[in-house]
């Protein structure tokens, strides 16, 4: 049962939304035209039929159960949809109460069937589940093998198959690790191999370091290493020479004997003329011819050890600016020129203290390692350069080999895991085509069961006897024919065979009433030869009468009555129909309202009424209400007053009108000076029996006593009676109904007096 409906962003309905709370089994809507009433009708007609415009995609409701619960709704829309679009009319079946067994069996098929829908519907849903941790866990195995591995952060370059595809290629690796003979590269190994392949800019290199030279260099270095180890001295009888080497004052006398050369006799130390010819001559004893020619070799060797580190210093400057992979040129050449600098200082100082010994700066073979490893760096980029194409299809093929073997262990349990994954699938999938099979034996089996159990006549019947007994004698419905065992009927005027579109020249209100009658049947029935007979029904009643005469409302809110009938005295919160789950009941007519409302009547009692209203801004609210029985009684005096006027122009088919009013307003007095209902005896004991008083008599306490004699105003001895009466007839039989039971309150409301 629906229990609340929210209705918003269609119609008046604002974006906010009006909450419809606390619905019950019996629900009505009072409001004007065009306050929003039929909104909520079409909204619950949209759960079962089809919104194309989506226009209710916003509304909400709480606790409807499709699989329970089947909405009918009567409105426009019914009728255009049953009846205007279509020339004929759709079955109405009924189970035929004979065939209880049957209908027992059916029962019990079909609760058989629900059992296996659910198996089998458990069953669709575990594989669906599986499926979709089939899925899960393949995109958690593609992450694991593709996403953030620091692999394609590190060869962005390179244009993996994977790379820029929905499709990942987990197919690939799972063929890769068939292959049990692939070795794991290493990763460092191809992170240098596509350094070089991709951001190295590789071009060929058409030079390279002269080991030769550098040979030359070495030689000169070692030749030169002896010649700064020797201690280079003059004579050393001479006198000063001994007071030179006692303080070691060679190398500074060395450098004053050049300022000597120059002043001749100004000594270069204290500045005065102290130097004669005898300290000259001493002097050039120490420094002797052996010693310069010691002094004048280191020179030469200098020059050449310095020109022959200047040409290696200048190939490797020329190897550097087209080649410095790892700054491995760069780095040799500051070494190389570091070591050039110290050792020319070095022999420098040699030369000017010619008795110290001197070391070198080394030059050690390791030097000679570094130029065979960039000439060979030097070869294999060259080498790369010219298979540049075939290196990169190789380094994106252990790139693959790398990744696959990387994941070779998730790889092998996910494929364990979906193995038994598809075990369970297939599994179930047979116990589902197992239940299909079953599940179809039973509905071809409830089908031919069905097709005994069918039967229109009784709904048509009804309705042919409904159109009769409320005035339309020239209408009535006729089978045309059946198809898939669903009675097809059309509308017949005075019997003749089917004509063009007859539904389209009745009256609004008579083609209303034909449709509601037909709709009436639905409720107690079902069109659908397929249809679930346990499903509990909402029925939805939109505005009825619109357009009828008051003759035809009477009929109307009667059958309205009759389907929200409460069970029982003890059982007043539910239907007596035990298929109708709930009704809602929307309309404008006042009096309408009031004739399926009447508490006093055996109406459901779990009800809730609602006022439906548009405020100033043209938006809809919806507020519950208190039902309150309306007091116009007076009202309806004035009314009979107002058609006695008329008399004897009034027109027969405002009888059931006159009728109703005048049952109104007896049972309204009868009740108020409590009158019993024995006391209705009264009224007929001194009638004629044989005269048309009489019976209209009958059929006026017959309609008050509805409930407690059980005679219908359908009735075809009361109800014709009554019809067929001329309306001056009916105000007699009233009239002398309130003789008997209060002659003095007719004349007042009546106005007799005055007459």
């Amino acid at each position: 049962m629906i229990t609340e409906i929210t209705m918003k962003n269609v119609a008046t309905y604002n974006q906010v939304g009006v909450k419809i709370e606390g619905l019950k089994r019996l629900n009505y809507f009072f409001g004007n035209n065009g306050s929003g009433k039929s909104t909520i009708a079409k909204y619950l007609q949209s759960l079962v039929i089809d919104d194309p415009e989506n226009k209710y995609s916003s509304c909400l409701k709480d606790n409807y159960n499709p699989m329970q619960e089947e909405i009918l709704v009567f409105n426009q829309d019914f009728v255009e949809r049953n009846f205007r679009q279509s020339q004929t009319l759709k079955g109405v079946f009924s189970l035929n109460q004979k065939n209880a067994e049957i209908d027992k069996q059916i029962k019990v098929n079909e609760e058989a069937i629900t059992n296996k829908l659910k198996t089998k519907n458990e069953l669709e849903e575990r594989n669906d589940i599986l499926d979709k941790q089939k899925i899960q866990h393949r995109k958690e195995l593609t992450d694991k093998c593709f996403g953030k591995r620091k692999i394609f952060s590190s060869f962005l370059r390179i244009q993996l198959d994977h790379k820029g595809s929905a499709k990942n290629n987990l197919e690939k690796l799972e063929t890769i690790i068939q292959n049990n003979s692939i070795v794991k590269p290493e990763f460092r190994t191809l992170n240098d191999l596509y350094k070089k392949l991709y951001e190295d800019n590789l071009s060929n290199i058409d030079i390279s370091l002269d080991i030769q030279l550098f040979d030359e260099l070495l030689q000169k270095h070692n030749e030169l290493s002896v010649l700064l180890q020797e201690v280079i001295v003059g004579k050393e009888d001479v006198q000063l020479a001994k007071l030179i080497n006692e303080f070691g004052l060679k190398s500074w006398v060395a450098q004053g004997k050049v300022f000597l050369e120059k002043t001749k006799v100004v000594c270069p130390f204290c500045q005065k003329e102290t130097i004669d010819d005898d300290f000259i001559s001493q002097l050039n004893d120490i420094f002797d011819e052996s010693s310069k020619q010691k002094i004048d070799k280191i020179k030469s060797e200098k020059i050449i050890y310095e020109n022959t580190f200047k040409r290696v210093l200048q190939n490797i400057q020329a190897v550097y600016e087209k080649y410095n992979v790892k700054n491995i040129v760069s780095n040799l050449q500051m070494s190389l020129k570091t070591i050039y600098d110290t050792n020319l200082k070095i022999i420098s100082d040699k030369i000017n203290a010619p008795n110290e010994r001197k070391t070198l700066g080394d030059i050690t073979e390791s030097f000679k390692d570094i130029l065979l490893k960039i000439n060979k760096e030097i070869e294999n980029n060259n080498n790369l350069v010219s298979s540049l194409d075939t290196q990169k299809k190789s380094l994106g093929k252990q790139i693959w080999d790398y990744i696959a073997l990387d994941c070779k262990d998730d790889i092998l349990k996910s494929q364990k895991d979906v193995e038994e994954t598809n075990g369970i699938i297939t599994k179930n999938k047979a116990e589902i085509e197992k239940l299909l099979t079953e599940m179809q034996q039973l509905q071809q089996e409830n089908t031919a069961l069905r097709g005994k159990t069918v039967n229109t006549t009784e709904a048509v019947y009804n309705i042919n006897q409904i159109l009769k007994n409320s005035g339309f004698m020239g209408f009535e419905i006729n089978e045309q024919n059946k198809e898939n065992n669903i009675s097809r009927y059309y509308l017949s005027r005075n019997s003749e065979v089917l004509e063009e579109n007859i539904f389209n020249s009745l009256s609004e209100g008579e083609s209303n009433f034909i449709s509601f009658l037909y709709f009436y049947q639905l409720c107690l029935g079902t069109t659908d030869i397929q249809g679930s007979s346990e499903k509990k029904k909402i029925i939805v009643i939109d505005d009825p009468v619109s357009s009828m005469d008051s003759q035809v409302l009477f009929i109307v809110s009667t059958l309205i009555n009759r389907l929200i009938e409460y069970k029982g005295k003890t059982e007043k919160q539910v239907f007596l129909n035990g298929n109708f789950e709930q009704v809602f009941i929307l309309t404008h007519n006042y009096y309408f309202y009031k004739e399926v409302a009447m508490q006093k009547r055996p109406i459901c009692k779990s009800q809730q009424h609602y006022l439906v209203e548009k405020s100033e801004i043209n938006e809809t609210y919806i507020k519950q209400r208190e039902y309150k029985e309306c007091d116009d009684y007076a009202l309806m005096w004035q009314t009979i007053k107002e058609a006695k006027g008329k008399l004897p122009d009034a027109n027969k088919e405002q009888n059931i009108l006159l009728a109703n009013l005048f049952r109104r307003i007896l049972e309204s007095y009868a009740n108020f000076i409590g009158l019993g209902t024995d006391a209705w005896a009264t009224v007929l004991v001194d009638d004629n029996k044989d005269t048309i008083d009489h019976y209209l008599k009958v059929a006026f306490i017959s309609m008050i006593n509805d409930e407690s004699h059980k005679v219908s105003p359908f009735d075809n001895f009361y109800f014709q009676k009554i019809h067929n009466a001329n309306p001056s007839k009916l105000f007699e039989v009233f009239e002398s109904i309130f003789n008997t039971i209060g002659k003095e309150h007719y004349d007042r409301m009546m106005e007799t007096n005055k007459l």
